[in-house]
């Protein structure tokens, strides 16, 4: 029976990122058990008996390769910062985290979660740095279809109690929230301007309070209707606490919310504990007063009618 160029594909596939099809490689018997345990063709089987064990390693050390050239391009400030150990750092990760897919910013993920489980001394904010590093390159990976937001009055915002109660807040969709220990766009500034970062000693110790990063992909300016990730950028905006609720609050909504029932639930939190002075329509207000540098930013986008 024939095979099919997806069945082999597959099969490559579970050989090169797998931990079984990794240790098949070890020797014939070791190949045969892993051929053996997979519903695939005979015919298919024995082209993978047919070719040498050590050209079937390259092709694993050529995967090895392409995932630590694709890592270079995602983590170049994490990269910088290890020098000498990227490389076998990378290849660490690649080897004891066998993978089920071969798109790199997929891949890229668990390996911020290995780097916080296998810590730098030195750099005890890397696995942050990576993550921060991390969210840009899956946001630019996101297709443009499944950001795209509409907006019926793009350039209004709400700015009294009553526009609130009426107009619904538009997000950029491409976004995400990082609450950090470490105060990384410090960092990620130090490490852009090529400053060595023992010259700067409270740059690398956790920041007194957990810092809230908006992460988002913005359309660079002069771009045509014919859009792709070239065409984008990731900014990074800091918020405070309440800021950084709200917004998270509007990305996680499932439902048009307004304005009014984004902010009142975190009047009602922090009443109890607020000015007796403070209503509700000074509080509002005031959060309303934030939101125009965020329009200007391209974190939101504008407003649409409830």
């Amino acid at each position: 029976m024939p095979f099919t160029l997806d069945q082999y594909q597959a099969t490559l596939k579970d050989l090169m990122l797998t931990e079984a099809g990794r240790h098949s490689l070890a020797s014939g018997e070791a190949l045969e058990t892993f051929l053996a345990q997979r519903d695939i063709p005979d015919t298919l089987k024995a082209q993978f008996r047919q070719q040498p064990l050590d050209r079937l390693g390259q092709y694993q050390y050529m995967v090895c390769a392409n995932i630590v050239e694709a890592f270079d391009n995602i983590f170049p400030l994490t990269k910088a910062l290890l020098g000498d150990q990227w490389d076998t750092t990378v290849k660490a990760f690649f080897y004891g985290n066998p993978s089920q897919t071969y798109h790199f910013v997929d891949i890229a993920k668990p390996f911020v979660d290995f780097l916080e489980i296998n810590p730098f001394d030195a750099y005890p904010f890397l696995h942050e740095l990576a993550l921060y590093e991390w969210i840009e390159a899956k946001l630019l990976s996101l297709p443009n279809h499944e950001t795209e937001a509409q907006t019926t009055e793009p350039a209004r915002l709400p700015t009294t109690v009553d526009e609130a109660q009426r107009l619904i807040p538009v997000l950029n969709k491409a976004c995400d929230l990082l609450a950090l220990e470490y105060d990384i766009p410090a960092l990620v500034a130090l490490l852009q301007a090529h400053q060595v970062l023992s010259d700067h000693p409270q740059a690398v110790l956790p920041a007194p309070q957990p810092v809230y990063v908006w992460v988002y992909r913005q359309r660079l300016a002069g771009s045509g209707p014919n859009i792709n990730r070239h065409h984008y950028e990731c900014r990074y905006f800091q918020l405070n606490p309440m800021l950084a609720q709200w917004l998270n609050d509007l990305r996680q909504a499932e439902t048009a919310t307004t304005y009014d029932d984004l902010t009142r639930p975190l009047f009602e939190a922090i009443a109890t504990t607020g000015s007796a002075d403070m209503t509700y329509d000074r509080f509002c207000t005031q959060l309303l007063g934030t939101l125009p540098a965020l329009l200007d930013n391209q974190i939101l986008l504008g407003s649409s009618t409830a």
